[in-house]
């Protein structure tokens, strides 16, 4: 038991249950270790528009980290912090390489009135029409379809995201780092093999990065990270402690300190409970 602890944990399948909530009895720990002073936060590629709704009812000491750790957001405040734009230059390399290949991509910039506006050209798959149109009523984040950025959005862009053919968008990842000078994130979709998403960051985003600088500005000096999938493992490998649910990936599993209950048992947050105070929540 330590109580200068950061508890960093991931939401879908760790913190969440299988149906994309977060259990009313992990609400209530939540809430239990945050009344105790308890640093407890979460880790996520969602953006605010969708992480201030799903943790509706729960509070949380610190920020949350979200777009894989481009930016924080002040859950209570309603603020972003420690955003990370990409370079306008890399924007346009990166826009133009998009282009060439046929591809139009979600364009993410963050405006001073604190709502994440996504762009994007005229034109899109049956996969990009289905996640528009489970977004585009969201208070905090603005769609602005058959539109590019103009200039001053440019210098706010926060992230590229697109998704496509895995046998075009392997091959193009590896050109367009090649062409801005830094990784461009490429991953397969875990539910069809064929179909990857491209993301592109400012250099040097990651989970791992913000949560090492979270622990630091919150004074923490021991860090707990909770993680299912394999973009989690760089988060959890940098932490004192990495903790695996149940339900995560083999290599994960097997890359952890810990490996606890499922996500559909409210583990992550019994877990916290139990290492934070020495008894079990009852």
């Amino acid at each position: 038991m330590d109580k200068n602890t950061l508890y960093v944990t991931d939401m879908d399948g760790t913190l969440l249950s299988s149906e994309s909530r977060v259990s009313l009895r992990s609400v209530r720990i939540l809430n239990e270790l945050a009344d105790m002073g308890a640093r407890v936060t979460v880790a996520t590629a969602r953006t605010p528009a969708t992480v201030v709704g799903l943790l509706a009812g729960a509070r949380l000491s610190l920020p949350a980290i979200v777009m894989t750790g481009a930016a924080m957001y002040d859950l209570s405040r309603q603020r972003y912090e420690r955003v990370h734009y990409l370079d306008p230059s890399v924007v346009a390399t990166a826009l133009r390489m998009f282009d060439e290949a046929g591809v139009r991509p979600f364009v993410y910039t963050l405006r001073p009135d604190q709502i994440i506006h996504a762009f994007h050209d005229a034109g899109m798959s049956q996969v990009e029409e289905a996640f528009y149109v489970m977004r585009r009523e969201m208070k905090l984040k603005r769609f602005h379809i058959g539109h590019r950025p103009q200039e001053d959005d440019m210098s706010r862009t926060v992230l590229i995201f697109c998704v496509g053919a895995k046998n075009l968008f392997e091959p193009l990842a590896v050109r367009m780092s090649e062409a801005i000078g830094y990784p461009v994130t490429c991953y397969n979709d875990i539910f069809n093999d064929n179909t990857a998403f491209i993301e592109v960051f400012a250099p040097g985003v990651s989970k791992a990065r913000a949560v090492t600088e979270l622990a630091q500005a919150s004074g923490a000096s021991r860090v707990v990270a909770f993680g299912d999938n394999l973009n989690d493992l760089s988060m959890m490998e940098s932490a004192d402690l990495g903790v695996a649910v149940a339900n995560a990936y083999d290599e994960v599993k097997s890359r952890a300190d810990v490996v606890i209950g499922s996500n559909n048992e409210d583990a992550v947050a019994r877990w916290i409970f139990k290492d934070f105070t020495g008894d079990d929540w009852r």
